[in-house]
């Protein structure tokens, strides 16, 4: 059943409750949304759709068409790409190839830019196909068999809801890291995924079905939040399998710029991230055991966000008085790891004394602020 907006706002209260700042809920049917494509020349029933989201990914973007367009494969596809009115010549460079594979590539625009949650979610609802692919405009495939095989396995195993595979990663500087994912025998995916896993995004397949329904029934699809992709992979393992092809089939690029890697942003991204998980924790039966270790991850991810944010003195004190108040509400007993996650941010020891200082510097405000709270502006109630 769809989602109505009553059940959005009281999520999108948790989810601000969590994560001390506020976020918005998006309507995906007012998302502005302009289709350049030749729908004369399109496959009507595409087997596989891939979503590709980009914004001012002119440096990137040719690769990762190049490598979506090259597949194959003995079923049609389709490539639906959302551009968010990029400033750079990201624009021109997706129209010229959709001028070259009209067969294919299908464009979505706007004339303002609606932010990369929504962008995400209108080029999801636009794909037609029966199994959904990702592949961001900063990363690429590099095995041009990536869509036959992962498709063949979700046509033959229907307990299967994610098929994701092996890749590399692409740092700033160019050096190239194997990314090879492993998790832990006899224990679901969807929970290594909660405490601690992830996988590249731009590996995975999904069964489309279970993608559209969370869009239409999960309100964290709804919410303007900084990570999206953990969502994604939650709602497709929560009922179903995962399969893993172990095959080096993409790349991942550190793109400085991006929502996961820009200075900020990142610790954003990371704090929303561990928010999301404790959400589902909260709400899929029997991972009571995993709540307080998640909510505690919220926390030190909360006082990272907040020590290294770059944000006003002032806006860094309520967001640490904050963190603080919430550990003390839901008594969460806060360890070393902190000093450690906070050092993380710099160099070596050099680093973890550095933060764990830092930190230290605001232990008389927290206290002052736990001392003199209610616990009524945190509940979930």
């Amino acid at each position: 059943m769809k989602a109505t907006l009553q059940e959005v706002e009281d999520v999108r209260h948790q989810i601000e409750v969590l994560r001390g700042e506020a976020t918005r809920a998006i309507d995906p049917d007012s998302i502005p949304c302009r289709e350049i494509s030749s729908p004369d020349q399109l496959c009507p029933e595409p087997l596989v759709s891939v979503a590709m989201i980009t914004y001012n990914h002119a440096r990137f973007i040719r690769a990762g068409i190049e490598g979506v367009v090259r597949q194959q494969t003995s079923f049609p596809f389709e490539l639906v790409i959302g551009e968010d009115c990029s400033t750079d010549e990201t624009r021109a460079i997706v129209l010229e190839y959709q001028q070259r594979y009209p067969q294919i590539i299908r464009v979505l625009v706007s004339d303002a830019n609606v932010g990369a949650t929504s962008n995400a979610l209108r080029t999801l609802i636009r794909c037609r196909g029966k199994y959904l692919a990702h592949c961001e405009g900063d990363d690429y495939w590099c095995d041009p068999e990536k869509l036959a095989l992962q498709a063949e396995v979700l046509e033959r195993r229907p307990e299967v809801g994610l098929v994701y595979t092996d890749g590399i990663m692409k740092l700033h500087d160019g050096t190239m890291l194997d990314q090879r994912l492993r998790f832990l025998p006899g224990r679901r995916l969807f929970d290594q995924l909660l405490v601690d896993g992830y996988i590249l995004t731009c590996s995975e397949m999904h069964r489309a079905s279970i993608i559209q329904q969370a869009i239409a029934c999960n309100p964290l699809f709804r919410l303007e939040l900084a990570l999206g992709d953990v969502i994604h992979e939650l709602a497709s393992l929560r009922d179903a399998e995962a399969h893993c092809i172990e095959r080096q089939m993409v790349v991942y690029v550190q793109n400085l710029s991006s929502v996961s890697n820009a200075v900020g942003a990142g610790c954003r991204a990371m704090r929303d991230g561990a928010v999301v998980r404790y959400w589902y924790a909260l709400h899929t039966p029997g991972r009571e055991h995993l709540q307080k270790p998640l909510l505690r991850a919220v926390i030190v991810q909360q006082i990272y966000w907040a020590v290294h944010a770059p944000v006003r003195g002032a806006v860094r004190r309520r967001m640490l008085a904050y963190a603080w108040r919430l550990a003390g509400e839901k008594r969460i007993r806060l360890s070393g790891l902190i000093w450690v996650r906070i050092g993380f941010g710099y160099l070596g020891m050099y680093g973890v004394l550095q933060g764990g200082l830092r930190l230290a510097k605001w232990c008389g405000l927290f206290r002052q602020r736990r001392a003199g709270h209610s616990g009524n502006e945190i509940s979930f109630q």
